[in-house]
C-alpha cells in the first residue's frame, strides 16, 4: 500500500503532463503529511529555510482548516 502511495506522489510531482501551481503541490504535500503523520508536530523552521517553512506552514493550515466549521 505505501509503494502505491509513493508511486502515485512520484507520477504526479515528477512525470505530470501540465505543470501545477506551487500552491497546489504545497496542497498535495499538506495531505499526504495529515495522511501519513498526522497533526502538525515540530516547530516551525526559520525563516531562512524557506522550503521547509512553506511545507510546514501547509501542513499546519490544513490541520487547523479541519476544525474550522
Amino acid at each position: 500500500k505505501q509503494n502505491i502511495k509513493h508511486n502515485f506522489f512520484y507520477y504526479l510531482i515528477n512525470k505530470r503532463p501540465f505543470q501545477p501551481s506551487n500552491e497546489l503541490l504545497l496542497k498535495f504535500y499538506a495531505y499526504f503529511k495529515q495522511a501519513n503523520v498526522g497533526p502538525c508536530q515540530g516547530t516551525r523552521p526559520s525563516v531562512f529555510r524557506v522550503v521547509e517553512r512553506a511545507k510546514y506552514d501547509a501542513w499546519y493550515l490544513f490541520f487547523i482548516s479541519l476544525f474550522e466549521i
